[in-house]
């Protein structure tokens, strides 16, 4: 079983609105396939960052026109925080694990 220092990536992904059963129809269902992606100066567990940044590049790939069907996000190159490596131009990294915030969907 893998624990949560073993994970590398972690991704999420939504899924067709309807089944699709002929590979013709799935070949031709996405329209348009939009892929952004952003990098940290230093890893952060700082959820507010992550999802202004999937905002963003949400902001630069979305398309008005095109019925979505399928959506996700990929995080790559996880490490446990003590492993974080530091970015020595920045003079402070702030996360904001201090504040206390849960979000609610």
């Amino acid at each position: 079983m893998e624990t949560l220092e073993d994970k590398k990536n972690t991704g999420n992904s939504g899924s067709f609105g309807t089944d699709i059963y002929d590979k013709k129809d799935l070949k031709e269902a996405p329209q348009y396939y939009g892929v952004g992606g952003a990098r940290f100066s230093t890893g952060t567990s700082d959820t507010l960052k992550l999802i202004k940044t999937a905002h963003d590049v949400l902001d630069e790939i979305y398309r008005p026109g095109f019925g979505y069907k399928k959506d996700g996000v990929l995080l790559i190159h996880i490490v446990p925080a003590s492993e974080n490596q530091l970015n020595r131009f920045s003079e402070h990294i702030v996360d904001n694990k201090s504040l206390g915030i849960f979000l609610d969907s």
